[in-house]
């Protein structure tokens, strides 16, 4: 794929990118960034993709969504969830315009992990939504309300009262997204669908994002061996550890782009144990279609055309 020149969304759909905060869900840091409302007024906003989950709200009108190359349709009171690293699009109906409200967010480990019954609720919610959500929900308009207020919180002129209302606010909208979009009931049993030995893989990679890990520090971890994990990753992911491994460093880097701003992009490249910011920027580049400094400028997104 190459890179379609980015369209001026601020000025197309009016578009107001207005910042909310950040709240612990059980074990979870949530980052939320509210987008506010957006008129698609029969148009569409190109082939992109995402370093974080964006929930989107229809208010009214029609449209498809294409979400790594299926097309779901869309009409008022549809939730659609896009997730980070997938190619997607947004059509409007050339009459009967799309109009959505929409938030991105995406979750990163704390760690300070709570015991009690709530924290580990969360957990299960959390680790079930990232794995095993649906990309469209009909019937979810009663979270239009959430985010109303979300959005007249985002526009309060008083820090103190911006940060305890956002903060609660935002747990309630994420807690309802997920709810909503869950294939499940409750949360899955993760070792039904995924080896155990992989998932503990996986778990220990994404804790230690900040460094290259070794097959066999990683097999070790999983209490298996580096043969018997190559042929894990391979069966249930497509890929080598080695792979996963660098994405899911990437993954985590270009998270932190957008998250820590007033850190360099060398900073991060040196934070994330890459030899110099130029490997960093070629690894970042080969992965996500885009520079890290270009990332960053366009708030984590990046455009492509087919």
């Amino acid at each position: 794929m190459t890179m379609q020149k980015r369209p001026d969304l601020y000025k197309t759909f009016n578009l107001k990118k207005q910042f909310t905060g950040s709240t612990i869900m059980g074990s979870w840091k949530v980052w939320i960034n509210f987008g506010n409302y957006l008129d698609f007024q029969g148009s569409r906003n190109n082939l992109h993709q995402h370093s974080y989950f964006e929930a989107c709200l229809v208010l009214d009108g029609m449209g498809t969504l294409s979400h790594n190359g299926r097309d779901y349709p869309l009409k008022k009171g549809d939730l659609f969830i896009t997730s980070p690293g997938i190619i997607h699009e947004i059509v409007s109906d050339k009459i009967n315009s799309l109009r959505i409200q929409f938030v991105y967010f995406s979750f990163e480990k704390n760690s300070h992990e709570k015991e009690d019954e709530t924290a580990i609720l969360y957990d299960q919610y959390i680790s079930a939504f990232i794995q095993n959500h649906k990309i469209l929900n009909d019937g979810c308009g009663s979270l239009e309300t959430l985010y109303y207020k979300l959005k007249k919180v985002s526009e309060e002129s008083s820090l103190g009262k911006w940060f305890l209302q956002s903060e609660n606010l935002a747990r309630e909208l994420i807690l309802g997204i997920i709810l909503k979009s869950t294939k499940c009931d409750f949360p899955m049993d993760e070792s039904s669908t995924i080896d155990s030995r992989l998932q503990m893989a996986l778990r220990f990679m994404q804790d230690n994002a900040l460094r290259k890990l070794s097959v066999r520090e990683i097999a070790e971890q999983a209490c298996t061996s580096p043969r018997t994990l190559r042929r894990l990753m391979k069966n249930h992911c497509n890929t080598t550890v080695v792979q996963k491994n660098f994405l899911i460093r990437i993954e985590e880097a270009a998270r932190y782009l957008i998250a820590h701003r007033e850190k360099s992009v060398a900073d991060i490249a040196y934070l994330f144990n890459f030899k110099n910011p130029s490997d960093f920027g070629r690894g970042f580049t080969k992965i996500m279609k885009i520079s890290p400094g270009r990332f960053r400028e366009n708030e984590g997104t990046s455009f492509h055309s087919s």
